[in-house]
């Protein structure tokens, strides 16, 4: 009986805390390619605005929770999941940004030009 007393009690507060673990574990490996997507982004849009190159195509995945604004010559890329944190990677460059924003996750060409003194970074969905 007491065995069965202590099995019950380790599966009533055993599972609760794997489940917890688990989603932590999951909510880390999101935000790490959250962070891997806007490193790639602001890399890429670097090279662009100081001119190493004219223009750059790529296809990426943007992840889940992910979103990517511009205002004025700053591009930020957010991450935002309800009941976590959000952390943001904003990143200033020299010339102007224009966006075509991805309009949720999936995968994307991400195409980056300079024009008339403006970066236009454009995500196109496949």
């Amino acid at each position: 009986m007491l065995i069965a007393i202590g099995l019950t009690t380790v599966v009533m507060v055993g599972v609760p805390v794997l489940l917890y673990a688990m989603d932590t574990l999951s909510s880390a490996s999101e935000l790490e390619r959250a962070q891997s997507f806007a490193d790639r982004v602001h890399n890429a849009t670097d090279i662009v605005d100081l001119g190493q190159i004219n223009y750059t195509s790529m296809e990426v995945v943007v992840p889940q929770y992910v979103s990517v604004s511009a205002s004025g010559n700053t591009l930020t890329v957010t991450y935002a999941k309800e009941g976590a944190d959000s952390f943001f990677w904003p990143n200033t460059y020299t010339h102007p940004i224009s966006l075509t924003a991805p309009q949720g996750a999936g995968i994307y060409i991400m195409s980056i030009s300079i024009e008339s003194g403006e970066v236009q970074l454009v995500f196109t969905p496949l």
